[in-house]
């Protein structure tokens, strides 16, 4: 009875690259290569800002430098830390 139903926030690409301070090209790229979670809502994508907080966190074998959050709000409290490649 006390299960409660957890759903992901959800963000266009131009929302989310806004959000990181990349460009919608880059989002698109992350989650056309199965980086990142993303639906197909119609003809826009919506990507998975868990998904994709996770996938800076992490970092990209490829050394991608991981973002500073603009906003803890928008990751749920989540900052990732800036570091340099």
């Amino acid at each position: 009875m006390g299960d409660s139903i957890r759903y992901p926030i959800m963000k266009s690409v131009k929302d989310a690259a806004e959000i990181y301070g990349l460009s919608p090209a880059y989002i698109r790229r992350l989650c056309r290569t199965g980086k990142v979670r993303f639906v197909n809502a119609g003809h826009r994508w919506l990507v998975n800002m868990d998904s994709l907080a996770r996938y800076f966190e992490a970092g990209d074998r490829q050394g991608w430098m991981k973002p500073l959050a603009v906003s803890a709000g928008f990751l749920g409290g989540d900052i990732l830390e800036h570091t340099e490649p």
